[in-house]
């Protein structure tokens, strides 16, 4: 009934050529890139660990993970000596550059189908991600594209027959909250704070 998994795993990946070799405008960016080809190679250690339990009665998992990753690539603004923004044909310049970054988090999941309604299934999963940047000022120091905060949950109910022409039908109530997102990445106008909000829905087949 109780069950655990345990996994570490290592990541790699070489820069790329516009990683090493930019020297431009960006055109769709509208940025003047600057390559480096000092950048070493990203690599990453991850742990993941899971405990769950499986009943007759409720099944439930809990996953939790670590991944830390050294050398992450990524852009950043440079200033010109006199202050301000450098400019490089009326473009701002960006040059690549690495640091480390970490990722962490989990879910935990559980579905409660009381014994003897088999009919009755009540699913919940919660999720949460915190991704950084070390040694890097406010604007810089969450990772982008990071998911917020959710919890889903849903109440489904099985109908094996209705007459002789279905079969097999369900129907289903569910919600779906997503926290706000205040860990995003500022810099340069990339991504802005995402606000909170609720979804609820109702299905049937």
């Amino acid at each position: 009934s109780i069950y655990t998994k345990l996994n570490v795993s290592r990541g790699f990946r070489a820069p790329n050529i516009a990683e090493l070799g930019s020297n431009g405008k960006h055109e769709r960016t509208l940025r003047y890139e600057i390559g480096n080809p000092d950048l070493k190679p990203e690599t990453s250690l991850q742990l993941d660990w899971a405990v769950g339990l499986n009943t007759q009665h409720v099944s439930a998992e809990l996953n939790l993970f670590d991944n830390r990753v050294n050398h992450y690539i990524f852009s950043h603004k440079l200033n010109a000596v006199a202050g301000g923004d450098s400019l490089i044909d009326d473009s701002p310049v960006f040059k690549f550059t690495d640091g480390e970054a970490r990722l962490y988090g989990g879910e935990f999941s559980i579905d409660i189908h009381p014994h003897p309604y088999d009919w009755l299934h009540f699913g919940n999963t919660f999720s949460y991600i915190h991704a950084g940047l070390s040694n890097q000022p406010d604007s810089m120091r969450w990772l982008p594209m990071i998911p917020a905060t959710r919890w889903t949950s849903e109440i489904k109910i099985d109908i094996e027959k209705i007459n002789r022409v279905l079969a097999n039908t369900y129907l289903k109530f569910g919600i779906d909250k997503n926290w706000s997102q205040n860990h995003f990445y500022a810099a340069y106008g990339t991504e802005t704070r995402t606000p909170g909000y609720t979804l609820f829905n109702v299905g049937a087949g």
